[in-house]
């Protein structure tokens, strides 16, 4: 029994490398059809993050972060270059700050603004975004690594279906070209309210990982003369209160590890674009602003 089990499972580790073999290959030398699609600004946010010197302000997370945010207005206010690195909720957190980490300089101040959902089960690991962006950026292949594997194997039939049919992109105001200098959305500016989207409730259990995570890529910016400072993101306002608990507990949790400077941000639909975590414009202003005082006010504190 135990001769064929080990067999059984030699036999799934075969197929599975070999799944992984072929995805890398498809990763590294087919293109996409469009090269027009919203994941290639990743690959000119990566080329603005290393053309620009520092110090710099770097601020990451998902779609929260290019759609609501004005860098070029936290540029004007402290003098220094601002590049938004976010893209998309599903490349995980892990990915998300490994694939700066070689970057990071003496100087700089990094700003995460990641989604709640990154501290719960195991959305740190990614999910069907990493895929395509490992697609346009093979280099980012580096930075994977223990259980972003399994991600890659898991959404990869999905992926390969998509290339192979070659769908239309699921929003037409979200390409390549919807990204300003610094690396915002600015596309939906003058857009009216497209509805909040699915309003769920977290039910998943708080991933230590997560957390471990984020404060070991805050003790690797100190270590290079940079700082690491967290802001929760920006909530449509009843989302934010079906949720209330898991919200609490992430600030929490982050509160204690000393990094926080920006704490929960609910607000109206009135200031909502098409989702729980995007503005429109009016809130992308007010959201900035909140940003640019708790900076201000943590560089004071800093003597910086």
């Amino acid at each position: 029994m135990n001769r064929l089990i080990a067999k059984i499972a030699a036999l799934c580790a075969v197929v599975g490398l070999s799944y992984l073999a072929l995805l890398w290959a498809i990763f590294s030398y087919l293109p996409y059809y469009n090269t027009n699609r919203y994941f290639y600004a990743f690959v000119d946010k990566e080329s603005r993050l290393r053309a620009k010197p520092g110090p710099r302000i770097i601020i990451l997370g998902g779609s929260n972060v290019m759609y609501s945010i004005d860098s070029l207005q936290i540029e004007r206010k402290f003098n220094r270059p601002v590049i938004n690195m976010g893209l998309n909720v599903g490349l995980g957190l892990k990915f998300i700050l490994d694939s700066v980490s070689d970057s990071l300089a003496h100087g700089d101040v990094i700003l995460v603004v990641p989604e709640y959902e990154q501290f719960f089960s195991d959305a740190m690991y990614g999910q069907d975004a990493l895929l395509d962006v490992l697609h346009v950026y093979p280099d980012g292949w580096r930075h994977i690594s223990g259980r972003q594997y399994w991600t890659i194997l898991k959404y990869g039939g999905g992926f390969l279906r998509t290339l192979a049919f070659r769908p239309e992109p699921a929003d037409p105001l979200l390409s390549r070209g919807s990204f300003n200098g610094n690396g915002d959305v600015v596309s939906h500016l003058k857009e009216k309210y497209r509805g909040v989207g699915e309003v769920a409730k977290i039910q998943a259990r708080m991933n230590p990982a997560a957390l471990e995570t984020l404060q070991s890529f805050a003790d690797l910016a100190r270590s290079r003369g940079a700082r690491c400072y967290t802001v929760l993101p920006p909530c449509e306002s009843s989302s934010a209160a079906l949720n209330a608990e898991a919200f609490q507990a992430v600030e929490k949790v982050l509160s204690g590890q000393g990094t926080l400077i920006g704490s929960q941000f609910s607000v109206g639909r009135e200031f909502i674009y098409d989702s729980r975590y995007h503005l429109n414009a009016r809130g992308r202003v007010i959201n900035t602003e909140r940003i640019i005082s708790a900076l201000e006010r943590q560089l004071a504190l800093d003597g910086r």
